[in-house]
């Protein structure tokens, strides 16, 4: 599972652009963005940050909803 996702409104804006409105995925929402998730072409590929955009996949992880963070945020 590769999880992609941008940590500012540049790359958030971006990344929107990327991906088509109607492409079915499953997307959870963090406090700073939408993660969407996408089964990786590379079950080893590692993480990698271009344009503002994070993909991360092996050996990387991240919190999934309903989790709540050590600040109190849920994800949903």
């Amino acid at each position: 599972i590769m999880d992609v996702e941008a940590d500012d409104p540049k790359a958030n804006k971006l990344l929107e652009s990327l991906i088509p409105a109607d492409y079915p995925h499953p997307t959870y929402k963090s406090q700073k963005s939408v993660h969407h998730l996408f089964l990786g072409p590379n079950p080893e590929a590692p993480r990698v940050v271009a344009h503002g955009i994070e993909f991360r996949g092996f050996k990387n992880q991240s919190l999934l909803p309903p989790s709540v963070n050590a600040n109190g945020v849920e994800y949903k």
